[in-house]
Formats: C-alpha cells, sequence, structure tokens
C-alpha cells in the first residue's frame, strides 16, 4: 500500500522538524512529498535532512490549493493508494495515519477522513475545530463521546473541517480531482467538500485518530470576528456560496447580492463610509466574476472535470 503525503511549505522553519519527526514516527510507512511555496526562511535546508521522496521547490508562491493541486497530480502519476493532505504546522501521532487508512477502508463512502486536530499543548481540542464538531455541525458526536465514550462509531458525518490533516483515498482524486484554482488562498477546501457531496460521497471526522494543529488559537467564528470581516474575506464566503454546486447559481447569486446590499444599507445609515465602499467592491467583484464562476461550477459537475486544473498547474 502506497500513501503519499502533500506537505506544501512556505517559511515553516518554525514547526517543520517537530511536523517531519512525526512522519518518521508514523506506524505505517508515509512517501513524503514536499510543495515549497518559493520560502525564503530555511525550509528547503531542513528538509535536506529528512527522506523527501519528491521535491517540488516552486519560483513563485501558488498558494494552498494550487501547490497541494502539484502534489495531486503527482500522486495519481505514482498510483498512491492514499493521499494524507498535512499542513506544515500540524504534527501526526504514531497511529493517526493508520487509524484513518483503517476508518477509511471499512467506510469507502467516505472520501475525506480527518483525525480530531488537537491544539499546539495538545490538552484541548484545536479552538475552531471545536465549532467544526458542535451538534449542529457533526451529528451525535459530543452526545456519543459524553454518554458513549467506549463505542464510539469509526467516522461522523461532518458538515465541514479544514484541510489542515485529510486522508484521500486515491479513487477521490480519480473522481474529484484538486482543489479549484478559482480560490487564491482559503476556502478550497469548503469548496472541495461541496463538490465531494455532490458526487454522492461523504466527509468525516475519526474519533480514535488524534493530530495536532500548531497555530494560533484565533476563534473565526466570534461575532467580534465576523463583524471585522476584510473585504478579502468576504470575496472569499461570496465565492464560497456561488461556487457551491449543491445549490442553483441563481438562489447562491441572489443571497450574495442580498446580504450586500443589506450590508451597504446598514452602513449609509450608521454613516460608515469604509463599510459602504467595502460592499460596493464586494458587488463589483461579484458581477465582474460571474462568468468565470459559471465556468467553474460546470468543471466541478463533470466527473474527472479537474484535469484542467490540475493540467494548468505546471
Amino acid at each position: 500500500m502506497k500513501v503519499l503525503v502533500i506537505l506544501v511549505t512556505y517559511n515553516g522553519a518554525a514547526w517543520l522538524n517537530t511536523c517531519l519527526d512525526s512522519l518518521q514516527a508514523s506506524s505505517v510507512p508515509l512517501d513524503l512529498v514536499v510543495v515549497d511555496n518559493h520560502s525564503t526562511d530555511n525550509t528547503l535546508e531542513i528538509l535536506q535532512g529528512y527522506p523527501v521522496d519528491k521535491l517540488f521547490d516552486l519560483q513563485d508562491n501558488l498558494g494552498f490549493g494550487k501547490a497541494n493541486n502539484i502534489g495531486m497530480k503527482y500522486a495519481l502519476e505514482q498510483h498512491a493508494d492514499y493521499v494524507l493532505l498535512l499542513n506544515q504546522d500540524a504534527y501526526l501521532r504514531p497511529d493517526t495515519a493508520e487509524r484513518l487508512i483503517e476508518a477509511s477502508q471499512r467506510n469507502p463512502d467516505y472520501f475525506v477522513l480527518s483525525p480530531l486536530h488537537l491544539d499546539g499543548t495538545e490538552k484541548k481540542l484545536d479552538i475552531n475545530f471545536q465549532h467544526y464538531v458542535s451538534p449542529q455541525n457533526c451529528k451525535d458526536f459530543l452526545s456519543d463521546l459524553a454518554l458513549q465514550a467506549g463505542n464510539l462509531r469509526d467516522v461522523y458525518d461532518i458538515l465541514f473541517v479544514n484541510a489542515a490533516i485529510w486522508l484521500l483515498p486515491i479513487a477521490c482524486l480519480e473522481l474529484i480531482g484538486g482543489f479549484d484554482p478559482i480560490f487564491a488562498h482559503y476556502g478550497e477546501d469548503n469548496d472541495y467538500i461541496k463538490r465531494v457531496r455532490y458526487h454522492g460521497y461523504q466527509v468525516g471526522i475519526c474519533p480514535k485518530a488524534f493530530a495536532i494543529h500548531d497555530r494560533p488559537q484565533r476563534n473565526d467564528f466570534a461575532g467580534d470576528a465576523q463583524e471585522k470581516q476584510t473585504l478579502k474575506k468576504l470575496k472569499t464566503d461570496a465565492m464560497i456560496k456561488l461556487k457551491n454546486v449543491n445549490a442553483p447559481l441563481g438562489q447562491s447569486i441572489g443571497k450574495v447580492y442580498g446580504k450586500a446590499l443589506k450590508g451597504t444599507v446598514k452602513s449609509i445609515f450608521t454613516l460608515n463610509l469604509p463599510g459602504v465602499s467595502k460592499q460596493m467592491k464586494l458587488l463589483t467583484f461579484t458581477t465582474l466574476n460571474l462568468a468565470e464562476i459559471r465556468r467553474h461550477r460546470r468543471i466541478s459537475e463533470q466527473p474527472q472535470g479537474y484535469k484542467e486544473w490540475l493540467d494548468m498547474q505546471l
């Protein structure tokens, strides 16, 4: 069995030794493919001290999704059985990959599986992962954890889990492909999950597998964080809604425009001129990108339509 880890790096020296050491301690053999987004620190020097099966040393920073697509295309060419996407600030426990693979083999209808994400202290769940496993997003998990801790299911269906640690069977790549390059940075994993579901497969977490996501513990779902959304974040959220192939495009357009117009009116009445400007820029961005969004939706709806995206990466 060939399990290929795709590790996208960018100035990751602070985490890289811990990340790579965790791969070497894995209870199942892991082949490592690194796609470096033109790091300017000593990331490449650190990598020289570890067994890297394939290194793509890019001359530009392509971002998370496009860089992962390079690794995914390589995995298809190498006939891997599984791909494990791993952030540079994420670390596996020795049995993480093994438990994910076993769960995947028993549950082949799950195309994306992720372990429980701990924070850097390993004493708590990652703060955003706590939101992912809330009752409205991950049915029955918390109830079973509290009342049937010794009898948890293999897998729990989850609305969303970020791509910091994802196990994908090669069948997923063959059907769904890579991340949509229409997303410059952020949103690509949310879109990927929607495409998986569109094609009839599921996304889940494995409660008996653990990994560490050693990132700043910032709550992206808190009220004040939502109020202070940057224009970039608003554009990403709009793009996620408009690219969602599980919803009619006309309905999604109505929601995006309606929310932006509501935000504009609110900003006008509160004399928030920067807010008005932000909402108007969002409306302009959405209008100018609708034709491209339609094209990418058509690609997403086609089995293996992704090949166009993978081929454009190199």
